[in-house]
């Protein structure tokens, strides 16, 4: 009977352990804003981009297509990790404007319009940076900062998990104070200013968030939360 019981108590931990390891690893790759699908299509669009483009190698260019039908395959069934949620809706726009440029890339590569496979091949290496930039961080200080906040915004404050939200509010700081002092990303220097003054006020957010999250102070703990994403959405607003 004693090895009966210690036999349920083992099967009964190992499944926790499990669960805990599948949920971790979940919130991991959520947290994760590579897609690999579009990335390596990049394999493909250099060479059309960088020899056969400018060189009008329209054979070269004809070359590709079963890479490039095979590639934007991949990239149209991609489901955006949670970090991206908030930018699936462009992503969408890009991906279908991309399904176009790829069906005008198929049907110039089937004639005999050198024009018609250049453009086709300008429009493919447009759609696809086009993509890039969506989905891109726009630097790695805020990237690492926003890894902190979806685990805030998206777990632990709607669960009321508020030991794990005050850990992360810790953790949030001290990646506010870094976000702080590091340059400012080349993407926003056309708006160095602006920039500035959102990374201030986010870093004042969350420091406002931390301190209570450290004294337990609860009760406008859930209106904190939102103050520090709504000046994130601001920040991220300028790129």
């Amino acid at each position: 009977m004693k090895n009966y019981f210690l036999f349920v108590f083992l099967f009964a931990a190992l499944s926790f352990n499990s669960v805990g390891f599948a949920q971790e690893q979940k919130q991991i790759s959520e947290t994760n804003s590579d897609v690999p699908e579009l990335f390596s299509f990049h394999n493909v669009i250099y060479p059309i981009w960088h020899t056969a483009f400018p060189n009008k190698d329209i054979e070269m260019l004809k070359g590709y297509v079963d890479e490039v039908n095979s590639g934007a395959q991949k990239i149209f069934g991609v489901e955006l990790p949670g970090i991206l949620r908030d930018k699936e809706g462009k992503w969408k726009e890009g991906v279908e404007k991309l399904r176009t440029t790829v069906e005008k890339y198929n049907k110039a590569a089937e004639g005999d319009n050198d024009k018609e496979m250049l453009d086709a091949a300008e429009a493919l290496h447009a759609d696809y940076e086009m993509l890039v930039r969506i989905i891109r961080p726009m630097s790695k200080e805020i990237d690492n900062y926003h890894q902190t906040l979806y685990m805030i915004y998206h777990y632990y404050y709607p669960e009321k998990d508020y030991e794990k939200l005050k850990e992360a509010s810790l953790e949030l700081f001290a990646k506010a104070e870094i976000l702080k002092t590091a340059d400012v990303p080349r993407k926003a220097t056309n708006k160095k200013d602006e920039y500035i003054n959102a990374v201030n006020n986010l870093f004042e957010a969350t420091g406002i968030l931390k301190l209570a999250a450290e004294n337990n102070k609860l009760e406008n703990i859930d209106d904190l939360v939102e103050a520090v994403h709504t000046k994130y959405q601001s920040l991220e607003h300028i790129f």
